[in-house]
C-alpha cells in the first residue's frame, strides 16, 4: 500500500487552487447548471483550509514552512468568508431557481455554440452591467466559455450576427459598432 505523501498532495492541491483561481477571474470553463458553478466555487474557496492543515504534515525547510504558513493562513481566512457568501448565494439560487446577479437575457444558438448576453447586478451599491459570452458545450454539462464584450452602467445591448463568423455589437458608449470574430470551437 502506498504511503500518503503530503508534499506531493500539497503541490497538486496548490496547482488546482491556482487553476481554479485563474478560471474564476478569467472564465474558461463553466457548468451549464448554475448551482454547480456555485458549489464548485465554494469548494474552491475551502481549498486553502485543506492546504493549511496538510501543510503541518509536509516536510519542508523551516523558512518555507513559515512563508507557506503565513500565505495559506491569510488565504484561508479570506477565502473562508468568501466561501460562506458563495454558499449562501447558492442556497438562495436553489430556493428561487435563478441567479439574479448574472441573468441570461438574450441568446443566439448557431453552429454548435451559443452567444449569450448576461445582465450583471452586484446589488444595491452597483449599477447593472452587460457581459456577452460565446459558449460551447464540450462535455455534457460542461461549457467552454469566452467573454466577448462587457459594459458597465448598461442594462441591455443591441447585437446581431453579421455572418456566421462575426458578431456586431452596438457600443453606445463609444457610438460605434464593435465587430468580434467568432470561432466554432470558441478559442480556435
Amino acid at each position: 500500500m502506498k504511503r500518503y505523501n503530503p508534499n506531493k498532495t500539497h503541490l497538486i492541491v496548490s496547482i488546482v487552487f491556482l487553476l481554479l483561481l485563474l478560471n474564476y477571474n478569467f472564465p474558461l470553463f463553466r457548468f451549464k447548471n448554475i448551482l454547480a458553478n456555485y458549489y464548485v466555487g465554494t469548494i474552491f474557496c475551502l481549498l486553502p483550509i485543506f492546504l493549511i492543515v496538510n501543510f503541518f504534515y509536509c516536510q519542508f525547510s523551516s523558512v518555507i514552512k513559515i512563508i507557506s504558513g503565513v500565505i495559506f493562513g491569510v488565504l484561508s481566512l479570506f477565502f473562508t468568508v468568501f466561501a460562506l457568501f458563495t454558499f449562501i448565494e447558492a442556497l438562495s439560487i436553489q430556493d428561487t431557481g435563478h441567479d439574479d446577479s448574472f441573468q441570461n437575457i438574450h441568446e443566439i444558438i448557431t453552429n454548435g455554440y451559443s452567444i449569450k448576453v448576461y445582465q450583471t447586478d452586484g446589488g444595491a451599491t452597483t449599477d447593472f452591467g452587460i457581459v456577452v459570452r460565446q459558449e460551447k458545450e464540450i462535455l455534457p454539462g460542461l461549457l467552454l466559455v469566452k467573454s466577448l464584450y462587457s459594459q458597465y452602467h448598461c442594462d441591455d445591448v443591441r447585437y446581431k450576427l453579421s455572418d456566421e463568423k462575426n458578431l456586431l455589437i452596438d457600443d453606445y458608449e463609444n457610438d460605434s459598432m464593435v465587430k468580434i470574430k467568432l470561432n466554432s470551437w470558441v478559442y480556435f
